[in-house]
């Protein structure tokens, strides 16, 4: 109980003073964080602004019909994506000032879980997007990712409707709102 109550005083001095969480910090270590500045090559003609969250993309769910529900969550954007009502899929979205600031988003993301949950990174050819995905559970998964200066978590809880195919339509608006035809 001592070393939990240790832990946390930690923690919240490290937020109050500015400093990053010892756990923060490991996972910068474990995903090898700071050689991600050597990833980000491409030269983005535009920063994306927040209009992009306000105009999301209609989605391809396979056939799906499903509707949108758009509310501010944290920082940025929750879109509910539900079909007959029930949620099926959930995306956040922030919008930052630059990649490095996204980047640092995806290690904030999985630092905030009370396990720590060991992500794969994917590799997609379409330059320097960090892409993370982990299937929890029997039906669903989960992808983080960053593309320009925009943070993205998807959870999806259709196995029809990956999160990993879900990602890779969104990174194309993004790219398009960067001003980069994918």
């Amino acid at each position: 109980m001592k070393r939990v109550i240790l832990f946390l005083t930690v923690c919240v001095l490290g937020m109050v003073l500015g400093n990053p969480s010892p756990r923060m910090e490991a996972m910068k270590k474990d995903y090898a964080f700071e050689q991600w500045r050597d990833f980000t090559s491409t030269n983005y003609p535009v920063r994306v602004d927040e209009g992009w969250q306000k105009k999301f993309p209609a989605l391809n769910m396979n056939g799906i019909d499903v509707t949108y529900v758009q509310m501010p969550f944290r920082e940025g954007m929750r879109t509910i994506v539900k079909r007959q009502g029930s949620e099926i899929v959930r995306i956040d979205t922030q919008v930052l000032g630059g990649p490095e600031e996204a980047h640092l988003s995806i290690i904030k993301e999985f630092s905030r879980g009370a396990l720590r949950i060991s992500y794969k990174r994917l590799e997609n050819g379409t330059g320097d997007v960090h892409f993370y995905h982990k299937s929890l559970r029997v039906n669903g998964d989960v992808s983080v990712f960053a593309r320009n200066n925009v943070f993205v978590s998807i959870d999806s809880y259709l196995e029809s409707c990956s999160a990993t195919n879900i990602a890779k339509q969104i990174d194309a608006s993004i790219l398009r709102a960067s001003g980069i035809n994918p």
